[in-house]
């Protein structure tokens, strides 16, 4: 049976109108990833945050220690072992340090030191303070500049993890002169050459020929040492020093001549 136009226009609005199952779920899904990302992503930012919160926190710590043991005193070198009491007054929450010295902390390059807890704080594992004489660190001390009693290596360690590390040496009054060992492992290197810095060449000015290499010879100046550019001297003549005697009337002797200048003669006869 065929159907009326105005059927089959309705039923094709009909279907144009709404969504289909598949379109729903395919944003359903997008909308998923999206906000799973989005989780993903702010719980990944949330423990990176807090696990730099807790290194800051630790290296602050840790630093603290390091500073407490470079103002304590040498001491003895045989001096007793630390004891509770003064790890107590060393690592507390207080400045003052008690009278323990690094000689007191000072163990072998093979012991682990001494370990302590700190109480009230978030870092509640265990500490630990290593004072070895072991300099570079490789487990004996056995080297050059080890088993002195002026030279120490201190380590910091959080939960069996190195923070921090430095070495101290004594006072200049109480350090041993070293002079055991060569610092110089080669031959002295010979300086490097001193470097020639050549200036650029000016510029070339618009309707002039360019800069030549080659010298200009040299201008012999001239074997006299008068300037050539000039007349030569010329002696003034005697003769022309003396006038004549003015040929006007008496009245003007001695007087002014006819040029109107005073003679040489005139002058001195006066």
């Amino acid at each position: 049976m065929h159907e009326p136009d105005s059927i089959r226009t309705t039923h094709d609005q009909n279907r144009e109108a709404g969504f289909s199952l598949i379109d729903v779920c395919v944003t359903l899904f997008v909308c998923v990833v999206v906000i799973y990302a989005l989780h993903s992503g702010t719980r990944t930012a949330m423990n990176t945050r807090r696990v730099v919160e807790s290194n800051y926190q630790l290296q602050l710590f840790a630093n603290d220690f390091v500073n407490r043991l470079r103002r304590l005193p040498f001491g003895n070198p045989g001096a007793s072992a630390a004891t509770a009491q003064q790890l107590d007054d060393l690592f507390d929450a207080d400045q003052d340090l008690g009278t323990v010295t690094l000689a007191q902390l000072r163990c072998a390059a093979t012991e682990d030191g001494y370990s302590f807890k700190l109480g009230g704080s978030e870092l509640n594992r265990t500490w630990r303070v290593r004072v070895t004489s072991d300099v570079n660190g490789d487990g004996d001390e056995l080297d050059e500049r080890e088993a002195r009693s002026d030279l120490v290596r201190m380590e910091i360690y959080y939960d069996n993890r190195l923070v921090v590390e430095t070495l101290r040496a004594a006072e200049s009054n109480m350090t041993a002169p070293d002079v055991s060992v060569n610092y110089i492992t080669g031959p002295i290197p010979e300086p490097p050459p001193p470097t020639t810095i050549i200036p650029p060449p000016p510029p070339a000015i618009e309707g002039e020929p360019p800069p030549s290499d080659e010298l200009l010879p040299a201008i012999e100046p001239p074997a006299d040492e008068t300037d050539p550019g000039l007349l030569p001297a010329v002696e003034p003549d005697p003769t022309a020093l003396t006038a004549s005697t003015p040929t006007t009337g008496a009245g003007n002797a001695g007087g002014l001549g006819s040029t109107g200048k005073v003679s040489a003669t005139s002058a001195a006869s006066k």
